[in-house]
């Protein structure tokens, strides 16, 4: 009897149950008018008796309770291995209304559970499936204490969860995947549990939701892809190996990737996450890279994942790279203000490409008694540095608090970071961008006082005061002004003489047919105008060419006072010196 629908019949396909109760979609047994659920006593008797080990079963859109599935279990055990064994098992639209125990089934022909609908908690533990699995569209629905179980499942052909929804807790812990395995668009509510799989062929999860991934230790064999992937917890891949080229693209808050195995290339599609890489192995291109806009537009994942972090960037934030080779890695429009460098190795060969965002030192203006007023130069420093700081400056961000910090690092430690990420930027031909990297180096050094001698940290404090180690033209450029202005109070005040000395020449007039002989002289300048008449509109006016021909290392010619000749001696010495300061901070700020 088929059904209909607006009185247009719909046929399932397979003889439907005609037991008396509307609705039932449940498929006759053979010799039977009635489904499994509502065949007699007899009927039910008469159909297990008929099947053995390896029988072919189809129940489709059968309600089939905890009972019905222990009487078909019995019914096609194997007396020798204990096992259950299926031929060919279809329970296309079933309806599994209890705990349905499929653990230790050998299912031997294709198995068909699309469609299905578990109401209680599921149990494939170490069942073996031959042929290919379908679990298309399939609902795991969730109650106190359930879970859908595939503990040690093997799946010798291509297994199919596409459009699945797991309501309830999945565990596929331990699972081998022989073929491929497809979750594209499917639904995890809770944790989805993948630890330590094996996945010999292609692994798809294209736009399948979590709220937690758990892939460690798993073995990607020959996974080209993993996701799009969103979750609102985290994706953990840690102790996994890829040993093929793969590309992840996930939404996640966290990403944990320690001690994963990458044997091939690497290309990580981010959004949102924080990735943990430390101890990762990486033999070839590592690349982590923002991606700019959502897989398939705005979807309710992402946006539930927005909501419950809603102060976090979209942009992939790197927590740690110890323990890491960064050799090969690329990074891309990435987040590395809490990002530990320490222990990591040939940090000079990281490539930082887009924009990159660094932790910033603190803004706008603060006194201390010691200091006076004072405020910190903007520019881009570690996560090493800002925990080194905030020990000794409490309005420094603690961005990294102190038990996530191995070893405390002390300044020389963060001076060689800066020092390696200095060099790789260099090389890149980006000298504006290693100047931040240069500037903190020196402040380590500036403030190492176990490998810095006193006066190689006094000059460069010297360094520092003056020019900020040649990299902020506006220091210089006013310490330059500064001095000038001071040389030319100084020569007003005590450098230029009352009047300009004028030659007198003195001599005998010689008898006729005798030489005739000249002395000329010219007075010492003398200053003697009392201090209210030196600083004059007249005598400023002259002082000031002095001291512009002191700037670009040339003599004025003026006569000037002894005490004057030792002002535009230290002026010629001292004010080139800072105009090249100015030159050298502005080049390097914005040459390419």
């Amino acid at each position: 009897m088929a059904t209909t629908f607006m009185n247009v019949p719909i046929d399932p396909g397979y003889p439907l149950c005609e037991a008396p109760t509307d609705g039932c979609r449940g498929r006759q047994l053979p010799e039977s008018e009635r489904c499994l659920a509502h065949a007699s006593t007899s009927e039910r008797a008469a159909y297990f008796a008929s099947l053995g080990s390896g029988a072919d079963v189809d129940h489709s859109g059968t309600r089939i309770s905890r009972a019905d599935l222990s009487e078909l279990r019995a019914a096609v055990t194997d007396a020798g291995t204990g096992r259950a064994r299926l031929g060919k098992a279809t329970f296309h639209k079933a309806v599994f209304t209890d705990s349905a125990d499929f653990s230790r089934v050998d299912f031997t022909g294709r198995a068909v559970f699309a469609d299905a609908e578990f109401h209680n908690r599921c149990d494939f533990t170490n069942a073996v499936f031959g042929k290919a699995a379908r679990f298309t569209s399939v609902e795991f629905r969730r109650t106190q204490d359930d879970s859908a179980t595939f503990r040690r499942t093997v799946f010798n052909e291509t297994v199919d969860f596409r459009e699945a929804s797991f309501a309830a807790q999945a565990e596929f812990d331990q699972a081998v995947f022989e073929r491929e395995a497809l979750f594209q668009s499917s639904k995890f509510e809770t944790v989805g549990h993948f630890s330590r799989c094996l996945f010999k062929g292609v692994a798809e999860f294209r736009n399948t939701v979590f709220e937690k991934a758990v892939f460690a230790g798993s073995s990607f064999e020959a996974a080209r892809e993993l996701g799009p992937i969103v979750g609102t917890q985290e994706l953990n891949l840690v102790e996994a190996r890829f040993h093929t080229a793969v590309t992840i693209k996930a939404a996640v808050p966290q990403l944990r990737c320690e001690r994963t195995i990458w044997d091939s290339s690497a290309s990580l599609l981010l959004r949102y996450a924080t990735v943990h890489l430390e101890e990762a192995s990486l033999v070839s291109p590592f690349a982590i890279t923002h991606a700019p806009v959502p897989w398939g537009g705005t979807n309710p994942a992402e946006a539930a994942l927005i909501a419950a972090h809603p102060t976090d960037s979209e942009y992939p934030k790197i927590a740690s790279l110890r323990g890491v080779d960064a050799t090969h890695v690329v990074l891309t429009d990435t987040d590395l203000t809490s990002c530990r460098f320490m222990g990591a190795f040939h940090l000079d060969q990281l490539q930082l490409r887009g924009r990159t965002r660094f932790a910033q030192p603190p803004t706008g203006w603060r006194f201390s008694w010691r200091r006076g007023p004072y405020r910190w130069t903007r520019r881009r420093t570690l996560a090493e540095e800002q925990y080194w700081r905030r020990l000794n400056w409490p309005e420094w961000p603690p961005h990294v608090p102190p038990s996530a910090v191995q070893n405390q690092p002390g300044t020389e430690d963060v001076a060689g970071l800066y020092r390696q990420l200095r060099k790789g930027l260099e090389d890149a031909k980006d000298e504006p961008g290693a100047a931040d990297f240069y500037y903190g180096e020196m402040e380590m050094r500036r403030h190492d006082v176990v490998d810095t001698n006193g006066w190689v940290r006094w000059l460069l404090w010297l360094y520092w005061a003056v020019s900020g180690y040649g990299l902020r033209p506006s220091r210089a450029i006013a310490f330059l002004l500064t001095l000038m202005s001071a040389s030319v109070l100084a020569l007003a005040l005590w450098g230029l003489p009352d009047d300009s000395p004028k030659a007198k020449t003195t001599g005998t007039l010689p008898v006729a047919g005798q030489q005739l002989q000249l002395t000329t002289d010219t007075p010492d300048p003398r200053l003697s105008l009392p201090y209210s008449q030196r600083v004059t509109g007249d005598r400023i006016g002259k002082a000031a060419p002095i001291v512009f021909n002191s700037v670009v290392f040339r003599s004025s010619g003026q006569s000037l006072t002894a005490l004057g000749s030792w002002i535009e001696m230290t002026t010629r010495l001292v004010e080139p010196a800072l105009l090249g300061l100015t030159v050298l901070a502005a080049r390097g700020r914005v040459k390419r």
